[in-house]
């Protein structure tokens, strides 16, 4: 007994749980191929199999069911479904016991933007993020709206995979022109989980030899083009020509494939790096490579030239250290010296060789030598030893200037190397840099330098390189520093390093360079106030101070009478601006103001009135404005003016920010004044861009964002407006020319320099983008897009989906079949027809879509509106027997007699009814946000039709000979709704399919033979008259 006890209860649980899960009558199972795609649109659009969802009905007794399918997208913040009506899916039908297998190529609408919920168009179009998505797929009961299935996944994990990395040529390479050229280009591919991958190799010739070559590749037509399968190309004399001194971008893209269609499975779209190579004639690459270890932290590299080189390029880094940074320098010497180092470490390095001209703008190329190596001293074994504040006897015996240092490279100023960031001049040198300090932990000081000249060793052997102090902040350079975070405010006291050989005072860091003399003379110290015109030649005693001077290193804050004795008397005048006085050397700042820098007045004075004065103002061009150039070694512009009183200048004549003045007094000792001239901007930097819509000021997009057009008939372009806003907002007087620059869809608009604010036609062929880039005195960039799309109404007459119409047409079949009249799909037709009687079922749709702009923002959203419309109607007259229960009427002659004879009982439909139902489906999509979609229906008014109907039995019993006549009758009659549709509230029923209709007749006989005649009433007869 206990043992049955615990197997009904194990039956209970059992059956207890398996009540717990509801069992579908149909099971699904995704399968999606690999490699999978990394954009839903791939699967929308692709002509191969790219997935499969296997659907398994269980139950026997499904029968041709109309079924449709719910897809659900999750996964990395995606939250994505398909919409309850998916437009342009075809009917699916599901039946008992078989198993249906349906690809991407069905199943595409699903995919598509237009019926997916909770994704935006720019999600849609872009690869979805890296990480594990789950898609769903659920099966409804198409007309009861019942799920008949559980949900159903497919778990996918998208990588998207690296571009291809370029190997050979390099970038920035310079590749010798050959009659037959070879040149290998090589790449190493990166991807994991790609298949089938080729490479599409891509060349170009950059047209403009001063455009970045990233923006040119973009802008130049193709050259040449190759899809393979290796990671190598060899370019001979088989492909087009190469051009000497020509420029040329390369770019390699990766592609997987599967059948006819591309995998969206690697980033950047499978698009590598450009790289950049010079096709140049015969260059050179520098020889006999030598380095030299000046201390444990300083080596000098010399190699031999050519004479066709214009330029170097030293890189190094440290030996034996996997992904050691490559460190460079540029110089136009055949030496260098690199600083900064590690002692005890070894380097790596090699020397390139440009032979192209200097041109602003252009990147030069270069050929490079072997990659050499040094090695540093350890510490201790050389000069690394340094006493703070006191003047170390230097001797420099080479006293030859150098006359092209440039930017990057390094001088010794006594014992510190400074490293130069900033330079003008040419022998002597002003500029800025840092210097590095051992016994402080080897930190990096900002230091400057005004009319300095150093040696061809790299020494400092006349001038002053001063540190400059701030005392709110430390004057500390970190890594790569910017000129604006080295110099920090430009009211700063200075340290001086000073190639003065005898200061024992030891308040100021000074290192003395040059060798000592016995012969003194006295010397003029300069006071930085411009407003102290005469100087002091005396110390606090009164007395002359003594400074060892000679050939090799002089004090620039000396009238040095040995090299300058024509002109010592520049030190009594100075140059008057704006009422205060300028001393030779002195720096004129001026706030720049496009206004008033186009009238400048300047005038040297403490000249006798009858003396005529040069000025000469010259500067680097930014443009070449100037009307009078100066050839120098820069290829300076030089305007010349020659007065008795002051002149007036106008420094807009080109773009640039320094110029330098020389005002020489037309005597026998031609004195001058030297003073450089800046113009100071004041700081600002770009806040966002903005685009404005003329026609309605609420249409506006700002940084990143696009701004929608939509084409109208007749309307060619429209106006926008483009703004800068700055921070701090600014005059546009007060901002230069350089400091403000737009960028019409990548290309430089030379017109556009120095506007904050302007307005442009945008014709409706054109997509636009803008990109503006302003600041001082670093430019900051944004950009905005406009876009146009198509404003004409498009319409089609293509079936949507709308499952009443479908209900209501199976019903028509039926009685159709049953009562076997024709069925008209015309109005015209069936107002026509003389059938006894006819249906009509006329079903017209009609598809609009139309894009229109937003009256409140830059967005553009698209109205879609279906509209179905519906004729139903029956009309005429039709009687037939009962099956079993009649016979057929009979009309004929014997004898030549009328003979009429019919028996049973006969049903028959009258009926003249019909009407128009209709109903509008308006939806309305924003572009940029699909969620905002919005849908109405809307319906004819009024939105039910009833098919009434008279039906009903008729008896009969009719014999009509001559002489004898026998009639039955008992005709019964009911009024029926054959049909009703009813579009608002989901209601379509015709009972007499549903569920029959009962009729009921009293059939009496009357009898006449002769004279005599009888008559009788038959009991009551029902039928039930269904026909289905």
């Amino acid at each position: 007994m206990l043992k049955r006890l615990v197997l009904l209860a194990s039956l209970l649980l059992f059956t207890s749980l398996l009540g717990m899960s509801q069992v579908y009558p149909v099971q699904m199972t995704p399968v999606f191929h690999v490699p999978y795609s990394s954009r839903l649109s791939d699967y929308a659009n692709s002509m191969d199999v790219r997935m499969r969802l296997l659907v398994n009905t269980t139950d026997i007794g499904i029968n041709n069911r109309q079924v449709r399918l719910k897809m659900y997208v999750q996964g990395n913040g995606i939250q994505a479904q398909s919409s309850e009506v998916v437009v342009g899916m075809n009917p699916i039908y599901i039946n008992g016991g078989e198993l249906l297998t349906l690809t991407n190529l069905e199943l595409a609408p699903l995919f598509r933007l237009e019926n997916l919920e909770g994704m935006s168009p720019s999600q849609y179009a872009n690869a979805l993020p890296e990480g594990l998505y789950t898609v769903c797929f659920e099966l409804y009961d198409f007309l009861t709206n019942q799920k008949i299935s559980q949900k159903s996944c497919a778990q996918l994990y998208l990588m998207l995979n690296d571009p291809p990395l370029l190997n050979t040529p390099s970038r920035n390479e310079s590749i010798a022109v050959s009659d037959f050229p070879n040149i290998l280009f090589t790449w190493t591919p990166r991807q994991i989980n790609a298949t089938n991958v080729s490479y599409q190799f891509e060349l170009k010739e950059i047209l403009d030899p001063t455009i970045d070559p990233q923006i040119g590749f973009l802008t130049s037509p193709l050259l040449y083009e190759e899809e393979l399968r290796s990671t190598a190309l060899l370019y001979d004399v088989s492909k087009p020509n190469l051009l000497p001194g020509k420029r040329y971008a390369w770019r390699v893209r990766a592609m997987s494939t599967s059948g006819l269609s591309l995998n969206n499975v690697f980033k950047n779209e499978g698009y590598s790096e450009i790289y950049h190579f010079t096709y140049a004639s015969h260059c050179p690459a520098p020889t006999f490579i030598l380095s030299e270890a000046v201390s444990a932290r300083s080596v000098r590299v010399s190699w031999l030239g050519d004479k066709s080189h214009t330029k170097y390029h030293v890189q190094y880094r440290k030996s034996n250290v996997a992904g050691a940074e490559w460190f460079e320098v540029y110089t136009m010497n055949t030496q260098t010296t690199l600083s900064d180092l590690e002692a005890g470490v070894s380097y790596e390095f090699r020397v390139g060789g440009s032979c192209e001209p200097v041109v602003l703008g252009n990147t030069a190329t270069f050929t490079y030598s072997g990659i050499n190596q040094f090695s540093m001293p350890a510490a201790g074994t050389a000069t690394t030893s340094f006493t703070c504040g006191l003047n170390p006897t230097i001797a420099i015996a080479n006293q030859t200037p150098i006359t092209n240092l440039i930017v990057s490279e390094t001088f010794t100023a006594g014992d510190f190397p400074v490293k130069i960031l900033e330079l003008t001049g040419n022998n002597p040198y002003t500029g800025k840099g840092y210097i590095i300090v051992p016994y402080l932990a080897d930190t990096k000081i900002a230091v400057a330098f005004n009319n300095i000249t150093v040696n061809t060793n790299y020494q400092l052997i006349k001038g002053v390189v001063e540190t400059t102090y701030n005392p709110e902040a430390p004057n500390v350079v970190v890594e790569d520093p910017l000129i604006v975070e080295v110099f920090g405010s430009e009211s700063t006291s200075t340290e001086i390093i000073n190639s003065d050989t005898n200061n024992s005072s030891g308040t100021n860091s000074q290192i003395t360079v040059g060798q000592q003399q016995e012969n003194s003379t006295g010397n003029e110290q300069s006071d930085n106030n411009s407003e102290n015109i005469n100087n002091s030649n005396s110390d606090s005693n009164g007395n002359n101070p003594v400074v060892e001077n000679s050939s090799t290193g002089v004090n620039t804050n000396e009238s040095p009478k040995t090299d300058n004795s024509k002109n010592n008397e520049d030190k009594k005048y100075s140059i008057l601006y704006n009422n205060k006085k300028y001393s030779n050397g002195e720096v004129i700042k001026i706030p720049y103001n496009r206004s008033s820098i186009t009238d400048e007045k300047f005038k040297l004075i403490d000249f006798p009135k009858e003396v005529d004065i040069n000025y000469e103002i010259s500067y680097k061009s930014q443009n070449g404005n100037a009307k009078d150039k100066y050839e120098g070694a820069f290829g300076e512009y030089k305007k010349k003016i020659q007065s008795k009183d002051q002149i007036s200048v106008d420094f807009s004549l080109d773009n640039t920010l320094k110029y330098k003045m020389k005002s020489t007094a037309q005597t026998d000792t031609d004195p001058f004044v030297l003073n450089d001239i800046i113009l100071i901007p004041k700081t600002f930097k770009l806040d966002k861009i903005k685009v404005i819509d003329l026609e309605n000021s609420d249409r506006y997009a700002v940084n990143g964002q696009t701004l929608y057009f939509v084409k109208n008939i007749g309307v060619t372009n429209r106006r926008a407006r483009f703004i800068s806003e700055i921070s701090p907002n600014l005059n546009s007087e007060e901002i230069p020319y350089e400091s403000i620059e737009w960028w019409l869809n990548y290309q430089l608009w030379r017109d556009g320099f120095g506007k904050n604010d302007f307005t442009q036609k945008i014709f409706n062929d054109k997509n636009v983008t803008v990109k503006c880039k302003a600041g001082y005195p670093v430019l900051y960039g944004s950009e905005v897009k406009v876009r146009w799309v198509n404003g004409a109404t498009t319409s089609d007459k293509f079936a949507f989906n709308f499952d009443k119409i479908d209900k209501v047409k199976d019903y028509i079949d039926k009685l159709k079949r049953y009562i076997n009249v024709p069925i008209y799909t015309s109005l015209t037709s069936y107002n026509n027809s003389n059938d006894p009687l006819s249906f009509l079922f006329s079903v017209d749709y009609l598809n609009e879509r139309k894009n229109k702009e937003s009256e409140k923002n830059r967005l553009y959203y698209t109205e879609i509106k279906n509209e179905v419309t519906l004729n139903i109607g029956v009309k005429g007259k039709i009687e037939k027997p009962v099956l079993g229960l009649a016979t057929p009427e009979l009309k004929t002659k014997l004898w030549g007699k009328d003979i009429e004879l019919a028996l049973g009982i006969y049903w028959f439909i009258e009926a003249n009814a019909g009407g128009k139902l209709g109903v509008t489906r308006e939806a309305v999509t924003w572009v940029e946000s699909s969620n905002d979609t919005k849908i109405i229906w809307k319906y004819l008014d009024p939105s039910t039709i009833e098919l009434d109907t008279a039906i009903g039995l008729n008896p009969k019993a009719v014999f009509k000979i001559p002489n004898f006549e026998v009639e039955i009758s008992g005709k019964s009659t009911a009024k029926v709704e054959l049909l009703k549709v009813d579009f608002k509230n989901s209601q379509i029923s015709c009972p007499l399919i549903d569920n029959g209709i009962v009729l009921s007749c009293v059939p009496v006989a009357d009898i006449s033979l002769g004279a005599l005649s009888w008559s009788h009433t038959f009991d009551k007869y029902e039928y039930n008259f269904k026909p289905w």
